[in-house]
């Protein structure tokens, strides 16, 4: 059944004063509009999930820039982090000298500085042999610098320049070593002959063998069970009265040592005066 049009009300001199009717859609509509009017808190900044400490502002937008993985404009930037980085004190300078922070002076664009920068499969090979002496780099950390970089390497595995550790069963590339044999090693068929003449012989006669050398035989290390609760407990209290008990033998020995070179130098002073 549709609702009944409600007639404003007339004031005294007959013309609206446009006080709505209690009871109706308008009345309803005022009164969720003071109520939302009252749990407004002015005293608190919009929620952006950060904090209004300048060093938490600072953390989330170095991390938002890092996420966002692309040059971007100060002013979008200020909109899609939901900081104030322009009218809060102090955070540009903060945010302009940090470490982590590029800024494109010419373009006027700020990015995320990586510890390995690079935007070409070249770069990528560079670095990779850069990093040789200390052993593979990690694809994961290549791809928080490059977007590209998982394409370069599959190319770069193709073209024989590096060598892709890979996960169980081949899949997902885990780390990234420079390739230094990229020419196959020809093995000698006289070298093939004598490693496939080689037989592993039967567990007891390496055991004989052993015990014949007057050699002893490796044998499963039996870990003990670590301590739980009261048991820990009690064991770093034993740890301590026996330090306290260490320590204060010492101080005794060095008593009794001081004492006994007391005694030699006097006797030896008395024999000098005496003599």
């Amino acid at each position: 059944m549709p609702s009944p049009s409600v007639a404003p009300t007339p004031g005294p001199s007959g013309v609206d004063d446009g006080i709505p009717i209690a009871g109706s859609a308008a009345a309803a509509a005022q009164a969720a509009a003071k109520r939302k009017k009252a749990n407004e808190i002015y005293s608190q900044p919009r929620d952006t999930g950060v904090g209004m400490h300048i060093n938490s502002q600072l953390a989330y937008l170095v991390q938002f820039i890092k996420d966002y993985n692309a040059p971007i404009r100060l002013e979008d930037l200020i909109v899609r982090s939901g900081i104030e980085l322009i009218r809060t004190p102090g955070l540009l300078d903060l945010f302009n000298s940090h470490d982590r922070v590029q800024h494109d002076t010419k373009l006027d664009l700020y990015s995320y500085r990586h510890d390995f920068p690079m935007k070409s499969k070249a770069e990528l090979l560079k670095h990779v042999k850069g990093y040789a002496p200390r052993g593979g780099m990690r694809v994961n950390l290549l791809k928080e610098s490059w977007s590209g970089a998982p394409a370069a390497i599959d190319e770069l595995e193709r073209e024989n320049e590096i060598v892709v550790l890979r996960g169980k069963d081949g899949q997902g590339m885990r780390t990234v070593f420079e390739n230094n044999v990229k020419d196959a090693i020809e093995v000698q068929e006289e070298f093939r002959g004598l490693w496939h003449s080689l037989n592993v012989p039967p567990e007891s006669e390496v055991a004989r063998d052993l015990d014949d050398a007057g050699l002893k035989r490796t044998s499963k290390t039996e870990v003990a069970p670590a301590k739980k609760g009261r048991q820990l407990k009690q064991a770093r209290q034993d740890h301590q009265h026996s330090l306290a008990r260490a320590r204060y033998r010492s101080q005794q020995g060095f008593r009794s040592t001081r004492k006994v070179n007391y005694i030699y130098t006097h006797i030896a002073l008395h024999r000098i005066i005496n003599d």
